[in-house]
């Protein structure tokens, strides 16, 4: 089971990190914000922070003689992690919401939180999350969380309009369709972080890690595929999509 759920964490890396690539390289053509910010946040928070996080939790936790890899890995993940919840919120905000005072402000103490976990946990702690024991588990992971509550909302919620566009040529069928698999991908990472947290809390990774870490990681790699079809997407999948488009109206 051990080698089949490192294979998931691999294969949610692999999909991650081409996605995050693929989107910096269109960065540095266009030169704009929101791609710069997307493809930080595939590589930095995706397909490191994650990764760092599992490997390190699921590989090393009770190994003495690794006890400093470990809290390198530990503090590494959890700044790449933060860094990328950051750069995602800042994205959402900036493309979704761009003129709203309320998410402005809760972007920043959002981001105020985020760095006194960092800090905390990870510098201090070795311990990107520490156990729901502690106090400090709390608000790093609802901050978290938080990005991934309001990520499907704004997402989905401007897909509903470019889907309604679409009989009458308002919208294109690929971008449509590549906003709905942005917000599935945040559906998937909001599930996984309920599940990750739940778990924490009653302390399941004790007993049941091997289970956990395999249903964790195949729930990141669903949302990484997601954010590779969604960003990379195969020229089949596009000629797809685009016949399955309604006939725009006369």
């Amino acid at each position: 089971m051990v080698a089949v759920a490192i294979g998931t964490v691999l294969l949610y890396a692999v999909f991650t990190g081409v996605t995050g690539i693929r989107v910096l390289m269109l960065a540095a053509r266009t030169r704009q914000l929101p791609e710069s910010l997307l493809g930080c946040s595939y590589l930095i928070g995706g397909m490191l922070g994650w990764s760092l996080l599992l490997v390190s939790g699921a590989l090393l936790v009770g190994r003495s003689e690794l006890h400093l890899v470990m809290n390198i890995l530990q503090g590494a993940g959890s700044f790449c992690l933060n860094f990328g919840i950051m750069t995602t919120s800042l994205f959402a905000w900036r493309v979704f919401s761009p003129r709203s005072r309320l998410i402005a402000v809760g972007f920043f103490a959002q981001q105020a939180v985020l760095l006194a976990d960092f800090v905390h946990n990870g510098l201090l702690m070795h311990l990107a999350i520490p156990p729901a024991t502690d106090p400090w588990f709390y608000p790093g992971m609802f901050a978290r969380d938080l990005t991934y509550v309001w990520l499907p909302i704004v997402a989905l919620r401007y897909w509903n309009m470019l889907r309604k566009r679409l009989p009458i040529g308002l919208s294109d069928p690929v971008a449509t369709n590549r906003v709905l698999l942005w917000g599935l991908t945040g559906v998937v990472t909001f599930a996984y972080c309920v599940v990750a947290g739940i778990t924490a809390y009653l302390d399941l990774w004790i007993t049941h890690g091997e289970a956990l870490f395999l249903c964790t990681g195949v729930m990141n790699s669903v949302g990484a595929l997601l954010g590779w079809l969604a960003f990379v997407p195969p020229a089949s999948y596009v000629r797809w999509v685009e016949a399955r488009a309604p006939k725009v109206l006369d």
